[in-house]
Parts: structure tokens; sequence; C-alpha cells
């Protein structure tokens, strides 16, 4: 029995196969991809469940329906199923209201004095309402950026802007925050 090695097609053929019933395919597309949507969802929703959650619900809706990504339209896979996430999360945040900067996840080094942490708690206090002040675009754009390092070519399509578009979004959302946070009590340097 002939059985193709899906590992090495590009994500759009794989999309393409899923669209012909390609089990498969799309476990392939699952596999490749689930870490950096999930990444994406946890930093908006900043609960682990809720976006475990999202990302199975986007990938169970392409699957019941993989024609809703059209590869006429010259958008790649990743970019539109980036979309759809970030979109699935805002539709979530809308009920919850809530939505921070990622926080330091790394285990606090054991020498730290305690008046260096309280620093470093209240700046990250007022980062994030500083934050939460911001347009939705604003926090996309430097989620995407800042916090998921996407390029701004990429992160762009992620958003349907232009290239100069997402530029121009960027810098006024870093400006934004930096004022907000500076309004906070915060010290930029």
């Amino acid at each position: 029995m002939f059985c193709p090695d899906y590992q090495n097609l590009t994500d759009e053929e794989l999309a393409y196969l899923v669209n012909q019933g390609e089990h498969s395919a799309f476990a392939v597309l699952v596999k490749r991809h689930s870490t950096k949507f999930y990444a994406v969802a946890f930093r908006m929703l900043r609960t682990r469940e809720q976006a475990e959650d999202i990302v199975q619900d986007c990938f169970l809706k392409f699957w019941q329906n993989p024609s809703n990504w059209n590869s006429k339209k010259g958008v790649k896979f990743t970019t539109w199923f980036y979309r759809v996430v970030i979109n699935k999360c805002y539709d979530a945040l809308k009920k919850s209201k809530e939505l921070r900067l990622d926080e330091n996840f790394d285990i606090e080094d054991e020498t730290k004095n305690a008046e260096k942490m309280i620093d470093e708690e209240k700046r990250d206090r007022i980062l994030n309402n500083a934050f939460l002040v911001l347009s939705k675009k604003q926090k996309t754009a430097i989620a995407l950026s800042f916090i998921e390092g996407a390029k701004n070519q990429e992160s762009a399509e992620i958003m349907g802007l232009s290239l100069k578009g997402f530029q121009s979004l960027l810098m006024r959302s870093k400006v934004a925050l930096k004022e907000k946070f500076l309004q906070s009590g915060g010290i930029y340097g």
C-alpha cells in the first residue's frame, strides 16, 4: 500500500489534502503547529485550559470545514490559522475582559533579594495595566512582535495589514504602551 511521506509536504499541500479527507495530513498539521498556536493562545488568555480548548476547537473546525482556508487567496496556511486562533481568543477575551502581557515563568534565582523581586512585580503589574489600555490591534501587534517574535511581514499578513501599515501600528503601539507605563508610575529605561 502506498503511503505518502506527509512530513515533507508544505502546510499548504497538507491543507489541500485535508480538504480531500486525508486524516494523516491533518495529523501532521496538528503535530507540526499545535505548540505554536497554543503559545499564542496562552499568552493572550493566560490559562492553559482555555488556550488548549481554543486551539483544539480551531483545529476541529478546520477539520470539519477545511475549505474555509482558500489557497487561491495566496495566504499561507499558518498565517490564516494564526488569524483564526487570534480571533477566537478575542471572542474569549470579550467574555472575560482580561488580557495581560506574558509574565516571567522562569524560576526565580534564590539569591534575588526580596526588594528587587517586589520592584519587578510592581513593574510587571504597571506594564500589564498599561497593556490593558491598548486597543485590540495594538495588543496583537505587541504580542506578535515581542512575545511571539514574529517578523513584521508575517505579523502584517496575520493581521491583514500591509507591511507599512503594520510597522506604523507597531510604532504607535510601542509609543502608547510607553506613555501608559510612564503615566502609571513605571520607570522607563
